[in-house]
């Protein structure tokens, strides 16, 4: 990493939260809002933030929006599984921005090469950050909606 620009690739990353992090995020929330706080509670939220912030690779956060869903299925609330998988279907999908954050930043000719190809893959610890500024974003804008809702009651 040390022939890339360290402080381009925070901004790069920094942009990517405020604008597309931020517009995949809140549609997330907003379609799910029955949801909160009720069905998908706070405490399930700061642990899923908790979760992706000290989490080592991205499958580890998929792996628990995974199990978040098969409980919800095995309880007989599809509505709540629906919002686990699209969670997990939106941060798998992070690796292709991961992707190309790396190329803007100049990263992937930077690294060394695999078996002799050359490197086309985001590195696990920049995909993970991208879930990170991705679920800051999702929780703080549930929490609104759902103190909101409450207070609307």
């Amino acid at each position: 990493m040390k022939d890339v620009d360290r402080s381009r690739l925070r901004g790069s990353v920094a942009a990517w939260s405020d604008g597309r992090g931020f517009a995949q995020s809140t549609p997330l929330a907003d379609q799910h809002r029955d949801l909160l706080p009720r069905r998908i509670t706070n405490a399930q939220l700061s642990g899923l933030n908790g979760l992706v912030q000290a989490a080592s690779s991205l499958r580890q956060v998929a792996a628990f929006a995974q199990h978040q869903a098969a409980r919800a299925a095995r309880s007989g609330r599809p509505d709540v599984k629906g919002y686990w998988d699209a969670l997990r279907q939106t941060l798998e999908g992070l690796e292709r921005e991961a992707d190309d954050l790396a190329a803007q930043a100049g990263m992937l000719s930077a690294m060394p090469e695999a078996k002799g190809k050359p490197q086309t893959k985001a590195p696990d610890w920049l995909v993970l950050w991208l879930a990170q500024e991705f679920v800051q974003h999702l929780v703080v804008h549930s929490l609104y909606i759902g103190r909101k809702e409450r207070s609307s009651n």
